[in-house]
């Protein structure tokens, strides 16, 4: 008789197709995350740094996604531990220097390690005062950021509670979508454009907590639909990340019940391998991380924190 894990059980057992495929993808995560941890004697990659940034960002929002639901015991025990990795990476001196050091964008990464892990205590790493000295340093302000940009940084820094210089939400938001993009047809945005519209979505919308800049400028509707038309089109051509990160941006926007996001999650489950993970897009090395695994799981981790976070994002009634 063949004996079946009480984890796998319970997998099965799941109500919807959505949390069967968010279960995989947190218990995918949290069993990878010590791929990600920098080893003690190199400088950490920025890849490598960028994937413990993205986990404390879902760990970040858990604490507020769930709409009030409680969450099953799996799903803390897998957040427990994705905490733990990015703690672990977080205190440790060469990885903070690399922050201090490396390229500008991971500067963004201590930002948003330290936001999503503060309800860890973040602070017993670097204190508020030491992130606001790190923030005049690294000069991340500097003006040449796109909107986009500048909107991460406002959101994380807002978030963090410090003081900066950065012009306010409204204008960077329409700044970085304007109108006539979302009224324009979706068939010939670039995939970096439609990765620029889902993050505007996500620091706009506050992760989902509030609509109210969207509602404002007139674009919440109108970035709904075009958030559905992106969608189906990315399914079809079978881009896991983008799929994943458009019901995101969908459920971000305050977006119901819809066929469109239904058939994505049933097409996401049927390409969720057996062990949680999607396949990779590009399976070629990543610069300064030539270790055949770790290269593995910085190709498949992205699509697994989008899928979760998308599924911690309760959907608004019809």
């Amino acid at each position: 008789m063949f004996r079946v894990s009480r984890l796998i059980w319970e997998i099965l057992a799941a109500q919807t197709c959505e949390e069967r495929v968010a279960a995989r993808s947190l218990e995918w995560l949290a069993a990878n995350a010590g791929d990600f941890l920098p080893r003690p004697d190199t400088a950490p990659s920025e890849a490598a740094l960028t994937a413990l940034a993205e986990m404390a960002l879902l760990v970040g929002q858990t604490a507020g996604l769930r709409g009030g639901r409680p969450k099953p015991e799996r799903e803390r025990e897998y957040v427990q531990r994705l905490a733990a990795a990015a703690l672990h990476s977080f205190g440790t001196p060469h990885v903070l220097g690399f922050y201090r050091t490396g390229p500008a964008e991971a500067g963004i990464g201590l930002l948003v390690t330290w936001l999503g892990l503060r309800a860890y205590d973040s602070e017993r790493s670097l204190s508020k005062d030491a992130v606001a000295a790190f923030v005049r340093e690294r000069q991340v302000e500097r003006p040449e950021r796109s909107p986009m940009r500048k909107m991460e940084l406002r959101w994380v820094l807002d978030g963090i509670g410090l003081a900066h210089r950065l012009p306010p939400m409204r204008v960077l938001l329409e700044a970085s979508l304007p109108r006539d993009v979302v009224e324009h047809d979706a068939g010939d945005m670039t995939e970096a454009e439609i990765y620029g519209f889902t993050h505007t979505v996500f620091y706009g919308t506050d992760y989902g907590r509030a609509l109210r800049l969207f509602e404002e400028t007139g674009l919440t509707v109108l970035s709904r639909a075009h958030a559905l038309l992106l969608l189906e089109r990315m399914q079809r051509k079978e881009h896991w990340d983008l799929t994943a990160e458009l019901v995101l941006a969908y459920r971000c926007l305050g977006g119901g019940a819809a066929a469109a996001v239904d058939g994505a999650w049933r097409a996401l489950s049927a390409a969720q391998a057996a062990d949680g993970s999607f396949p990779a897009a590009d399976e070629a090395p990543i610069r300064d991380e030539p270790h055949p695994r770790r290269n593995w799981a910085l190709r498949r981790y992205h699509v697994c924190l989008a899928a979760a976070l998308a599924a911690f994002v309760p959907p608004r009634q019809p």
